[in-house]
């Protein structure tokens, strides 16, 4: 949604335009923004060969700030961004202190917009807001993550970010960035701010051309299992009883993913006899089972559940002992607090990495016993969360006792990282109305030690092509329809004892 911003006069000279965060070594020239397969997913490697426009301050420079590079690339359809900084912060809303802004000059014309250096910068981004200005006859109008594509990774705490716009997003009647090329600016504080140190403002903020190239058509991912042995573990939050109360979409998803094992969360009014009932309705090829926790949290089967129970007194999870034909397969279901409790999320992940160490230690787990963890995680805080669910890295230690790692073999759990079928994507959650940004909050992770993964894929059906989904017995707007997240699937088979 766009809507009338809060008026400032556009042309007030702003010393620094906010805290500069970092001095450009070549402010003078032109950089090529070439996108290549830039994914946003939280990992760098695909940028390698992309120029920094933006380069460190000298160590001795009074100018050192939070923002030690930024890189820029770009195709028809996005504006991809990479920021580098020199400690970690949260790039979710509400925090203005710590807030980064991006300040772009759209047009190349230095006399609109607000003055940022020796730039127009006729659009800003206050990420500690969630929110941004574009001006129009000189006057800023408010721009929300909508209305602009905007996506980032990761959605916890880090040093390193991507961030990216979606460059024909409709924005005052107009594509957001139709140009060939840009100047770019990046701040931190709140925007607007007068103070900043002297000299942050660069003379001459760098100019990127823009690549206009289209990519490459994206190569759809088959969905199917590689191998019908396969275990495929299906992940859904399915918001607020949503497998009840809009079942049509689920129906033809289920149908269309054809899980072995579900890790449902958000079924608040439904016993696990009804959730059962229903699955093996939909799912009628085998006899399914269903267990689930005093809140939220169902998982369900088509293998004979022998055990199941809570992560803890206070926790918003369950455990289950399956037996597969392979063997004994333990599946967790944890649904930590989301948003703003920290606390209450690092609570949950203690509770269930201290639910796992102990098992192994009794030996209820056994270090060969695969060990599956299907549940959204709500990660949008610190970072030291991914430690815990991943490496069993217990923050509150006093109360939950030391640290383990999770696999039986004495090492971390390995992440599954699923992407969309088209690949361009990772997020599973997304809301663009509110202060996040679309972002991967949905986990599969397993004990590699013993599990080798197969076919991986986040479903979201408006991107797939309309074979597809007949093919799938799916429609474009199911995904959408049957929840804020989408479903996250994975199949797994057992490691040979060689090859571990």
């Amino acid at each position: 949604m766009i809507v009338p911003g809060n008026s400032s006069r556009p042309r007030r000279r702003i010393a620094g335009a906010g805290a500069l965060l970092a001095v450009l070594s070549l402010s003078s020239l032109a950089f090529s923004a070439r996108a290549g397969t830039v994914v946003v997913d939280g990992r760098f490697e695909d940028w390698e060969g992309v120029a920094a426009v933006i380069e460190p301050a000298p160590a001795d420079s009074r100018a050192q700030g939070l923002v030690e590079g930024v890189w820029v690339a770009s195709n028809a359809d996005r504006l991809h961004l990479r920021l580098r900084l020199s400690r970690e912060i949260s790039l979710q809303g509400g925090n203005d202190r710590d807030g980064i802004v991006l300040y772009l000059d759209r047009d190349h014309d230095a006399d609109t917009g607000l003055p940022v250096g020796a730039m127009g910068a006729d659009f800003w981004w206050a990420f500690g807001r969630s929110e941004g200005r574009a001006y129009a006859l000189g006057l800023p109008v408010r721009v929300g993550q909508g209305d602009v594509g905007l996506r980032r990774a990761p959605t916890v705490t880090a040093r390193e970010f991507e961030i990216s716009f979606d460059r024909r997003a409709p924005v005052l009647g107009e594509p957001f960035l139709p140009g060939s090329r840009i100047r770019i600016h990046v701040g931190e504080g709140a925007p607007l701010r007068p103070e900043g140190p002297p000299g942050a403002a660069p003379a001459t903020p760098p100019t990127v051309v823009l690549d206009g190239a289209p990519p490459a058509p994206p190569e759809i991912a088959d969905p199917a299992r590689e191998d019908p042995s396969h275990v495929r573990v299906l992940s859904y939050n399915v918001r607020f009883d949503g497998l009840f109360d809009r079942p049509e979409p689920f129906r033809r998803i289920l149908r269309a993913v054809d899980p072995d094992i579900v890790s449902f969360q958000e079924i608040y009014d439904h016993s696990a006899e009804t959730v059962r009932a229903l699955v093996a309705e939909i799912l009628p090829e085998t006899p399914w089972h269903a267990v689930r926790d005093r809140r939220s949290g169902v998982v369900a089967s088509r293998f004979p559940i022998r055990a199941s129970g809570s992560l803890g007194e206070a926790a918003r999870g369950l455990w289950a002992v399956l037996e597969t034909p392979a063997g004994e397969m333990v599946v967790l279901n944890p649904h930590p607090p989301c948003c703003g409790d920290d606390d209450g999320r690092e609570e949950e992940l203690d509770l269930m990495a201290a639910w796992i160490r102990d098992a192994r230690a009794a030996g209820r787990v056994s270090p060969d016993t695969p060990l599956i963890i299907a549940g959204d995680l709500n990660l949008v805080g610190r970072s030291r969360q991914v430690a815990t669910l991943l490496e069993g890295a217990i923050v509150d230690t006093a109360t939950h006792g030391p640290p383990r790692p999770p696999d039986g073999d004495g090492t971390a759990l390995a992440d599954v990282v699923p992407h969309h079928l088209t690949g361009r994507e990772v997020y599973t959650w997304r809301g663009d109305a509110g202060p996040f940004a679309p972002g991967r909050l949905d986990y599969i992770v397993y004990t590699d030690s013993v599990l080798g993964v197969g076919t991986r894929f986040v479903l979201s059906t408006p991107e797939l092509p309309q074979d597809l989904l007949e093919r799938l017995g799916l429609r474009a707007a199911d995904t959408k329809e049957a929840s804020d997240h989408l479903p996250v699937v994975a199949d797994f088979y057992r490691r040979a004892a060689s090859s571990r």
